[in-house]
């Protein structure tokens, strides 16, 4: 949602008429959870994501997170063919997003509101000199799954319906465009997912928390595919994303204690 064009556009990923990973902004589309399992005769380390590199026709890009004590983003550094520094500030419910450039000017920022339950309820973007470019608001149902997102911009308000079956997002319909998800039903949604990664770095906090693993979203003619390669631990390591114009690679690492 930001002036730079990070991973999403005006649009959130959910109303999206295509999906395509471009790293350089804030506030477009939980925590990045720590990834680990517990065992009978040991406690596992935590590990969260500690570089994303992006590998696509445009260029390269390299992505640094940091946390702090408690497991919340602090940052997020982008090198290569985007260049920005993201911070991210909590009080309260409250979490404020500022992008600044190589310099270190403010470019844009996304105040970010949280429910009761920690997921996005509303976020409102605006640029360098503070005026609102965008806004999303999210209605939950009382079991805390997404119901609609209204998003707000220049061109106008779009309200998206969500369908949630078995724990997934199965579909979206926002006026004429109707979006199909599809998943990895043998594999829990984890730090890595693409859509986890795409919420968690504009927000710090997640309105999808979906079962499983993101597979696909098809979008009118479009198709986008992820697949994923995974460590002897089980944790994403790589995820490969697009459709037959457009490919891009991420590549994960790890920080673990």
């Amino acid at each position: 949602m930001f002036s730079n064009d990070t991973f999403t556009s005006s649009k959130p990923i959910l109303m999206k008429k295509s999906v395509r990973l471009s790293i350089a902004a804030v506030c477009s589309v939980a925590l990045l959870g720590g990834v680990s399992s517990c065992k009978k005769d040991k406690t596992e380390p935590t590990c969260r994501i500690n570089t994303a590199s992006t590998i696509t026709s445009a260029g390269n890009s390299l992505l640094t997170l940091s946390y702090l004590s408690d497991g919340r983003l602090s940052s997020v550094t982008s090198t290569g063919v985007t260049s920005f520094n993201r911070t991210f500030t909590y009080s309260g419910n409250m979490i404020n997003i500022i992008d600044r450039d190589t310099t270190g000017a403010v470019t844009a920022t996304c105040d970010v509101t949280l429910n009761a339950q920690g997921n996005v309820n509303s976020a409102i973007t605006k640029n360098a000199t503070g005026a609102i470019q965008s806004s999303m608001s999210m209605i939950y149902d009382g079991n805390n799954r997404l119901q609609y997102l209204i998003s707000s911009g220049t061109t106008g308000t779009d309200t998206t319906k969500v369908i949630v079956a078995e724990g997934n997002v199965t579909s979206t319909i926002a006026n004429s465009d109707i979006s199909v998800f599809s998943y990895y039903h043998d594999k829990y949604f984890m730090d890595g997912d693409y859509l986890k990664f795409i919420q968690m770095l504009n927000f710090g906090a997640l309105y999808v928390v979906n079962r499983n693993l993101l597979k696909s979203i098809a979008t009118n003619t479009t198709t986008t595919n992820i697949a994923y390669e995974f460590d002897n631990a089980g944790k994403i390591v790589k995820a490969t994303v697009g459709d037959t114009a457009n490919m891009q690679t991420i590549n994960y690492t790890y920080q673990c204690n």
